[in-house]
């Protein structure tokens, strides 16, 4: 069943984002869902990602570890 064609303006930089989005909402039901709980939640943006995460706590366990051979000595 054909789709209906709608027209936005946006930024280049978000063109491929968009069509994914767009690829997502066709082919994954629960996937709009997620996306209206994320566009209600306005703290939704407020996190950290997961590489980020693991690069700093890999850093602490790098200090850590540093501490604790200093200690030893």
């Amino acid at each position: 069943m054909p789709r209906p064609t709608v027209s936005l303006r946006i930024d280049q930089e978000h063109r491929d984002l968009m069509r994914r989005v767009n690829t997502r909402l066709h082919d994954d039901p629960m996937f709009s869902e997620a996306l209206e709980a994320l566009l209600a939640d306005e703290n939704a943006t407020a996190y950290m990602r997961a590489d980020e995460v693991k690069r700093r706590l890999a850093e602490i366990a790098d200090r850590l570890s540093a501490l604790e051979g200093k200690g030893a000595n």
